[in-house]
């Protein structure tokens, strides 16, 4: 049963780091077109 929480427990760590690691990609993702997009604009 420990054993088992323990295990649980760590998968969810896991997948709260995957998480914020994908929502940090998805920010600079987000950021790095905005300024393209901006920079595009600028040139025109």
């Amino acid at each position: 049963m420990v054993n088992a929480g323990n295990a649980t427990m760590i998968n969810n760590q896991k997948e709260r780091v995957v998480s914020e690691l994908l929502a940090k990609k998805v920010m600079l993702n987000c950021v790095a077109i905005f300024v393209f997009m901006g920079g595009l604009m600028l040139k025109c």
